[in-house]
């Protein structure tokens, strides 16, 4: 049998909110075209869609690994623990020290990197396998999806 994992997902909203209040990006297409994407969002939100955000062209969570990963752990707990002491951290956000310090370790502790290529014959096996998924969603969508084929 045939599974549909978005379509099936996307089409259960449609079934409890009216089409006009239902916004898809397709991550590819915004990735492509930040700018014109956030346009189309805020003008979808009613919002000024002349803002263009500082942080519209920066990549987020690029691929990384951490040379000590127990220095990360370390700052994972502390903040939940801060989390859980919203006056301690309201403080320690005055001090800005600590976070400045928390912030150059950091930077020092990580170290990105390129994530691998997937092969053709895995991309092909993948084409095939989602092939009537895109298909079900481009005639439900009304949209063409072919940057995924």
């Amino acid at each position: 049998s045939q599974y549909y994992f978005y379509y099936n997902s996307i089409k259960k909203w449609f079934d409890y909110f009216p089409s006009q209040n239902i916004h898809i990006i397709i991550l590819e297409e915004a990735s492509r075209t930040p700018k014109e994407n956030i346009r189309k969002l805020y003008s979808f939100l009613g919002i000024d869609s002349d803002f263009v955000p500082r942080s519209l062209n920066r990549q987020a969570n690029k691929a990384h690994v951490f040379h000590y990963p127990n220095v990360q752990k370390i700052f994972r707990e502390s903040h939940r623990f801060l989390k859980k002491r919203p006056a301690l951290s309201k403080f320690l956000k005055r001090i800005k020290l600590l976070y400045r310090f928390k912030n150059k370790i950091r930077n020092k502790n990580i170290k990105y990197y390129n994530k691998p290529e997937i092969s053709s014959e895995v991309k092909k096996e993948l084409k095939k396998k989602f092939q009537s998924e895109i298909e079900a969603l481009e005639k439900f969508l009304n949209r063409d999806l072919s940057i995924w084929k």
